[in-house]
């Protein structure tokens, strides 16, 4: 097997290689799985992501959850952590690029997960094993570690999904992985 970083050089690279590829289909099916899920439809509140250009384009499930949730969005802090910020009408109004050049938004209110919360968790990839292959710098696994009985989603794009990929033991897995419209 490949080791973690063989395989984000090879996930980054593939980014690059489909930078131009046209996955609004693929991503649209996930999208509406998702509005369509129970998980979804029973969350008060949704913790999710603003999308780099190689992860699934959640900006129209954004749009809706916005309207219909209580919808946070995450910001990293220096000490290698990682809150969610309350996101007020237009999800993304006044958001600004951090050092690591990730959209995140000006946090005035923070919240944290509940029962009645979803987290949709992005990667770099997936395995069907719901393991997670994250960027290397463990804010999500940290922040998931704080909240193991809220329902956690993977969202990914089908070149992203593996059988299997390596994890170590501090790698959170996730409850559901969606790829292409289908729940894992």
């Amino acid at each position: 097997m490949v080791t973690k970083k063989e395989l984000r050089i090879l996930l980054q690279k593939e980014a690059l290689d489909n930078k131009d590829h046209d996955f609004s289909e693929e991503d649209n099916a996930s999208i509406e799985a998702l509005l369509a899920c129970d998980e979804y439809k029973n969350a008060t509140s949704v913790f999710a992501f603003v999308p780099l250009p190689s992860e699934v384009n959640i900006n129209k499930f954004l749009d809706i959850a916005v309207k219909e949730k209580r919808l946070a969005l995450p910001r990293c802090l220096d000490e290698g952590l990682m809150e969610f910020c309350l996101a007020e009408k237009v999800w993304n109004k006044g958001l600004v690029r951090s050092s690591r050049n990730i959209a995140e938004p000006i946090c005035e209110h923070i919240i944290e997960p509940d029962e009645h919360s979803i987290i949709l968790v992005p990667a770099l990839a997936f395995s069907k094993l719901k393991q997670r292959l994250g960027r290397g710098m463990g804010y999500y696994d940290r922040f998931l570690n704080r909240y193991p009985s809220v329902m956690t989603i993977g969202i990914c794009r089908r070149y992203q999904f593996f059988d299997d990929i390596p994890v170590e033991k501090f790698d959170k897995n996730v409850n559901k992985v969606l790829v292409n419209g289908i729940f894992y």
